[in-house]
């Protein structure tokens, strides 16, 4: 920990205090102070006491990228309640199984009418000009501080309780690797609503440095030219938005080689090929990739061009972590013999949301069970051989086959279905989904089927490749047997 801060929250009010006519945030050309943007954390703080929210709250987050998130996520923070940040594209089940199971006392979206008991409170405008005089409370490094929802092998989803010790630390972690500094400046197009994207935020408002806010990756060429314009330091992805960025505007990366000091990259896996172009086209660059887990962010690092005969591998532990390679026999694995990854250090998790039965398995003498398979090599980097279940990677995203296939089971025709992940030949998400298809005989059109399951599904979790079959391979227990399906 840097000096005796207990939160993110407390970390920004010292920046606020040492530089507070510092840009802090820019979105679509709006430059916000630190100062400014604490005038309107405050005034989101006191929106939301007005709205009921207290200690201890759950306040459910449906937000796209931009200002407004900033402000009310910590708003919340200020008034000791706790942020539910879910993805702005979720469904409406998706949704409202959310807020019952958070029991949430307030849902914040944008222009999003919702069937149902909750209210869908409309963002407010925030302006002000009032100067901050005050202190902030005392916040508890065991305090929780924000939930985020994870999907299971088994298509349950799981509340993944952050505390503020734990981001802070994860912040911490994050940027001694990276070594970043008050002087960067960080293009930032990931989503806010996934833990890679809220990651950097509290990583540049920690170091008190200064974030771009973009939409999105849909149009590349405008996020490298903000990198370009504001001689961006920094600039953070997933593989998939590399890959696009890569393809649509060709080697014009190499442009910011000079003042580019820093790319972090995660939450999927990068071919190999695509790695040696990054550092091809930014020699001088600290190019990071992370693994990790919403329980755990960001437990390992590789830098590329200091590990260039190793960038198949996952890199060393991060700052402050420890990992291990436990055997199925229970006992630690020797060096370069395959089994689970263990994790441990104070970014972890504090437990899962109200589910007891699964916190006395996933957390054991404080190393956190993450169900990825891997090794460790002699000379102690990690490698991840993959998932212990049957999670799907969908450009970072994570699918449940389950959820999937019981929305594709829902379809007239279709009576039995299995889906997989598959390499994406593209090299744009890593893996895409196929499904397999059992019918009743009758003509099923693969496009009305796309079409059917867009109705109830988020977009990344819509199968790209289908295929009807005449009976899906299976145990004589009647389980599925997916790895022959793989093969």
């Amino acid at each position: 920990m840097i000096g005796r801060a207990s939160s993110v929250l407390e970390v920004l009010v010292e920046n606020i205090a040492k530089n507070p006519a510092k840009p802090a945030l820019i979105y679509h050309g709006e430059v916000i102070t630190y100062e400014g943007a604490w005038n309107r954390i405050l005034l989101a703080s006191q929106w939301l006491y007005e709205k009921g929210v207290r200690e201890g709250s759950r306040v459910v987050f449906c937000l796209p990228n931009g200002l407004e998130f900033v402000f009310y996520y910590f708003g919340v923070h200020l008034l000791r309640a706790v942020a539910v940040v879910v993805s702005p594209e979720s469904t409406e089940a998706t949704l409202q199984w959310i807020l019952a199971d958070s029991d949430a006392a307030l849902l914040l979206t944008k222009s999003r009418g919702l069937r149902g008991s909750m209210s869908a409170f409309q963002i407010e405008q925030i302006v002000s000009q009032n100067r901050f005089e005050g202190s902030i409370p005392k916040l508890r490094t065991d305090q929780a501080a924000d939930i985020l929802y994870t999907t299971g092998t088994t298509g349950t989803r799981k509340g993944v309780v952050l505390t503020h010790g734990s981001i802070l630390s994860a912040a911490h972690n994050i940027n001694s690797f990276i070594g970043n500094d008050a002087t960067d400046v960080e293009v930032l197009p990931m989503p806010l609503s996934h833990s890679f994207g809220l990651g950097r935020l509290r990583c540049t408002m920690v170091m008190g440095s200064t974030l771009i806010i973009e939409d999105s990756l849909m149009y590349p060429a405008r996020v490298l030219n903000d990198v370009i314009e504001y001689q961006a330091t920094g600039f953070c992805s997933v593989p998939a938005g590399f890959a696009l960025i890569l393809r649509t505007t060709g080697e014009m990366l190499g442009r910011v080689k000079e003042h580019l000091r820093y790319i972090e990259i995660g939450s999927a896996p990068m071919p190999i090929d695509q790695k040696q172009t990054l550092m091809r086209l930014l020699p001088k660059t600290r190019i990071c990739m992370h693994y990790g887990l919403t329980e755990a962010s960001r437990s390992t690092f590789l830098e590329f061009h200091t590990s260039p005969d190793v960038l198949d591998s996952i890199g060393l532990p991060s700052p402050n972590v420890q990992l291990r390679i436990l055997t199925d026999a229970g006992t630690d694995a020797a060096a370069n013999e395959v089994g689970e990854i263990l994790v441990k250090g104070p970014h972890m998790m504090k437990e899962y949301w109200r589910n007891v039965e699964l916190n006395q398995t996933t957390v054991v003498d404080g190393w956190l069970r993450t169900n990825d398979i891997g090794m460790r090599s002699k000379n102690g980097y990690f490698y991840l051989l993959g998932r212990k279940h049957e999670i799907i990677n969908v450009g970072g995203k994570k699918v449940a086959p389950f959820e999937v296939e019981t929305a594709l089971n829902r379809f007239p025709g279709i009576t039995e279905s299995a889906c997989i992940g598959i390499p994406d030949p593209d090299g744009i998400t890593g893996e895409k989904i196929k499904a397999y298809l059992v019918t009743n005989g009758s003509e099923v059109r693969f496009e009305e089927v796309a079409q059917f399951l867009r109705q109830q599904l988020e977009p990344h979790m819509i199968p790209m490749v289908y295929e009807v079959i005449q009976s899906l391979p299976k145990t004589s227990s009647g389980k599925i047997q997916k790895r022959l399906l793989r093969t």
